[in-house]
């Protein structure tokens, strides 16, 4: 404790003089775009972005944009919420009201990204508006530790997806998380205390913190936030506009309630496939490193589960060939296209981490079974690999995981410059995921039948068409696609890099052949050097684009 002075005043106590730590604002950190632009850039933010992850209350919202605009003696519009819903509630939605500024620049800079701006334009100007926003974000912002808080780090993360900074957008959602913790949003106990607007609204803050924590935790290969925590419910369904859904067409929210369902088998992926959080499992249930029983039934219990999904789709979602022309979807309705593309890209980017696991140990039996010893020693194989059924599911593994590889190339390819697509980041990114399967299959070509190589190859000439045409104007596309084509050069054999129309195509493998001919092929080419390739980078080729450590296994380095 601080004594007191000589002269018999108190001292002045310390926190004073550290609370004076708020940021002063001027008058153009307030300023808005001109009207029609601005409503350009939320119109397109609500039928790209909001769609896909509706986390705040769009009506309120849309009453406080309103106040921002209206004259002095232009007619009252109705005051936001009272209700604690975050970003449009009355406390969240001032011209003053740093939150809401923040939330709102980072609008105008997502709806740059789908504005008619020419891609130079659009960067220089979404940028702008980001530095506005991130003016906003500081120690008073978290002191502040409301619900619109956590709506606007999340807008904030979804931003910093298309930017070439991965780790501001890993620690906005961090602290996104952080703060939801505070409020208790992952607790669904006060949830019957609340009005039905205010519990749908902070369910659907909560899940958006964890579907962005476990896309984060899958991308990087890093420990989750949430994944430990009591499931909260999902949404009761209420939709965009506010009113309760109709159940019996569709409904915009129903993606999201999918959505969630998905990325709950994400988490089941990444604790149960990718042993990613051992602390997580008990001991005795922890998957073992290498290709065995225990590891195939973990996968085979998940991939019911991915099926189980994918037949309750509601019909209007479903991708299935003729599912989306159902009498109750009107068409054209892009949103639900979108949705629909959506969600079935992110179905089959499950299904390649699903399968990648053993298709990647396969792979990696280049270094151990060199040699014709080894390969004619059965001791040096595991007692699965010898049996002739759970070798053929172990191959049959990694066909599928090829296979989604290319279906997911297909859809990226077929839609990328179409509004019913994902955003450009997501498509590179499934592009550069889907590339790097592509290319450990052209590289093992005895992996698969000559049907499916073929197929494999036209699929990496797609993936590598969406990435040079992001690479216009992205750099970590750019990067991507340097990478992917060296490596093609060095590690797919030279005699594959021609199309064989005349391949054996008809010959069925016995059931171990097709093992047996890939332990051969892998022992033949050359590992692909890593540390050659990044002393060689172009200039400013610094890292993998789109491509992290999780898209690599140890054996690879």
């Amino acid at each position: 404790m601080p004594s007191r002075p000589a002269g018999g005043s108190r001292a002045e106590p310390a926190y004073n003089r550290l609370q004076d730590t708020s940021t002063t604002y001027g008058m153009e950190d307030f300023s808005l775009p001109p009207r029609a632009f601005a409503d350009h850039l939320v119109k397109r933010f609500f039928e790209k972005i909001y769609i896909l992850y509706p986390i705040f209350h769009r009506p309120a919202f849309e009453a406080a944009y309103q106040n921002l605009w209206r004259g002095e003696n232009e007619p009252n519009i109705p005051p936001p919420t009272d209700l604690q819903i975050g970003i449009g509630s009355k406390t969240e939605s001032e011209p003053t009201s740093i939150v809401f500024l923040c939330a709102l620049n980072l609008i105008f800079a997502l709806g740059c990204q789908f504005a008619d701006l020419a891609s130079e334009q659009a960067e220089s100007v979404a940028n702008s508006f980001f530095l506005r926003a991130k003016h906003f974000i500081g120690l008073d912002f978290l002191d502040i530790n409301t619900l619109g808080v956590v709506q606007s780090l999340l807008i904030t993360a979804l931003y910093l997806q298309s930017s070439p900074y991965p780790s501001r957008c890993w620690h906005s959602v961090g602290n996104a998380c952080r703060v939801a913790f505070g409020l208790g949003l992952h607790k669904s106990d006060v949830l019957a205390t609340l009005t039905p607007l205010e519990s749908e609204i902070r369910k659907r803050t909560w899940h958006g913190c964890v579907i962005m924590d476990m896309t984060l935790s899958m991308t990087y290969g890093r420990p989750s936030m949430t994944s430990h925590l009591a499931r909260v419910p999902v949404p009761d369904g209420l939709e965009l506009s506010g009113h309760q859904n109709d159940t019996s067409g569709p409904t915009l929210m129903a993606f999201y309630i999918e959505a969630i369902k998905l990325y709950d088998i994400l988490d089941n992926i990444l604790a149960d496939v990718y042993n990613a959080w051992r602390g997580r499992l008990r001991q005795d249930n922890l998957p073992s490193p290498t290709l065995s029983i225990r590891s195939l039934q973990i996968v085979l219990e998940v991939e019911r589960e991915l099926l189980m999904f994918k037949s309750n789709v509601p019909c209007f979602l479903k991708w299935t060939t003729g599912a989306h022309s159902a009498p109750s979807l009107p068409e054209p309705n892009m949103a639900i296209a979108q949705q629909r593309n959506v969600l079935h890209a992110r179905y089959m980017h499950l299904q390649i981490l699903l399968y990648r696991p053993i298709f990647i140990q396969i792979y990696s039996k280049r270094e151990s079974l060199s040699g014709p010893e080894l390969q004619n020693d059965s001791s040096s194989q595991s007692i699965e690999m010898q049996s002739n059924l759970y070798s053929s599911i172990f191959c049959q593994c990694a066909e599928a995981c090829v296979t989604a590889a290319i279906d997911l190339t297909h859809l990226v390819r077929e839609t990328y410059q179409t509004d019913c697509s994902d955003a450009w980041w997501y498509n590179g990114f499934y592009a550069s995921t889907a590339a790097m399967v592509l290319l450990m299959a052209l590289s093992t070509p005895s992996m698969m039948d000559q049907i499916l190589l073929g197929k494999a190859r036209e699929a990496w000439k797609e993936a590598t068409s969406v990435l040079e045409f992001l690479s216009t104007f992205c750099r970590s596309a750019n990067n991507t696609v340097q990478f992917l084509q060296a490596a093609y050069v060095r590690a797919v054999p030279t005699g594959q890099h021609q199309t064989n129309a005349e391949a054996d195509a008809s010959h069925i493998p016995q059931p171990n052949e097709q093992y047996d001919n890939l332990v051969n092929e892998l022992t033949q080419f050359p590992v692909f050097d890593w540390e050659e390739f990044a002393e060689n980078m172009a200039p400013g080729l610094d890292d993998l684009g789109f491509l992290t450590g999780f898209n690599f296994h140890d054996s690879f380095a």
